[in-house]
């Protein structure tokens, strides 16, 4: 670890972009968790060094680093003029460790590696915030409209993600579909230029906040699925609360969803179909009878056990695809039973 923690020896061999955090985006929700312990080890090992530059450069407890670091410990600011003001880095970075404790519900973990980490990131911000005085904000929203949809291969990762998370499925794709032609080499290189990997697994991500969210105290199935992807299935991708997912979908609905809880107690899911007519059943075919409110059940879930939410009935509405303002317009809603109740969906691996 290099010394001066504010000054190393800077030359392009060393560096890194703090951005790195975006390569681990997509590990947890694809059930990779294996994957983060380097990550673990990058972002502790910068606590020290960065509670140097903290301490010189801030005046400020905790610890901090900038948008680059490299392996001897840089956290201090980039001597390139053009380089931006960054000293969220810390604090973003360690999001990713709280993330992991979400998913796997590791207390040891939480203790011993990504608490100390998150401590020292929240008391740099207990200094170094101020209340802006116009308006008593210390945040400013950026619309993402206002920010169009260029950008370079990383860019447009991030861009995925955001209209996954804002539930617009179309436009997500759309995102994903400007990153395969424009921002993606022949031999499936994410570009920058010459080439970046965050757009490849920030893009990976994309897809999978496309097909089951958990920010929230729920697990949100096909929450921004696009009508083109009308036929499809997915299984073993991983939500916050240790819980892994399944599902198959027809004609642009959920058809069958299995949530596989890692832990014994309350489980929460959330998904349009629900709605209406669904069965919900163990891996046995016993019946489950959960509460419902709206389009979310939750039910007293058993550890290792799979429990699977069946669609019963299909809804197809048919109406223009654009009208004038005001204007009145038809539309035709059909409802079809798609199994008959009692019928069971074949057993989940």
């Amino acid at each position: 670890m290099w010394n001066d923690s504010t000054s190393p020896p800077w030359s392009a061999d060393y560096h890194v972009n703090i951005n790195l955090q975006m390569n681990y985006w997509p590990a947890e929700q694809t059930n990779l968790d294996e994957t983060t312990r380097p990550y673990d080890r990058y972002i502790s090992a910068m606590v020290a060094p960065g509670a140097k530059t903290a301490r010189e450069m801030y005046g400020a407890r905790g610890w901090v680093v900038g948008n680059e670091t490299n392996p001897f410990g840089f956290t201090g600011v980039h001597d390139w003029a053009t380089a931006f003001w960054f000293p969220e880095a810390a604090a973003w970075t360690t999001q990713q460790l709280y993330d992991r404790y979400r998913f796997t519900r590791d207390v040891d973990y939480l203790r011993e590696t990504a608490y100390p980490v998150i401590k020292g990131a929240a008391e740099f911000w207990l200094d170094f915030l101020h209340t802006d005085p116009r308006d008593g904000t210390l945040v400013v929203k950026v619309s993402l409209a206002a920010r169009g949809d260029g950008g370079t291969g990383w860019s447009k990762a991030w861009k995925i993600n955001f209209w996954a998370r804002l539930l617009d499925g179309d436009h997500a794709l759309k995102m994903l579909g400007e990153q395969i032609k424009t921002s993606t080499l022949d031999n499936l290189w994410g570009t920058h230029p010459p080439f970046q990997i965050d757009g490849n697994l920030g893009a990976t991500s994309g897809v999978a906040e496309m097909l089951v969210q958990s920010r929230h105290d729920y697990v949100h199935v096909l929450p921004a699925l696009p009508p083109a992807w009308r036929n499809g299935s997915f299984s073993g991708l991983r939500a916050r609360g240790e819980v892994t997912v399944d599902a198959t979908w027809k004609n642009g609905a959920a058809d069958t969803i299995t949530v596989h809880p890692g832990s014994t107690g309350p489980i929460r899911v959330k998904s349009g179909f629900i709605a209406g007519r669904y069965r919900v059943h163990d891996e046995k075919g016993h019946e489950v009878g959960p509460h419902r409110d709206g389009d979310t059940l939750t039910w007293n879930a058993t550890a290792g056990k799979a429990y699977i939410i069946q669609n019963e009935a299909a809804i197809d509405v048919t109406a223009p695809a654009a009208t004038a303002p005001d204007a009145s317009f038809p539309v035709d809603v059909a409802v079809t039973a798609i199994r008959r109740r009692g019928e069971r969906c074949p057993r989940p691996m």
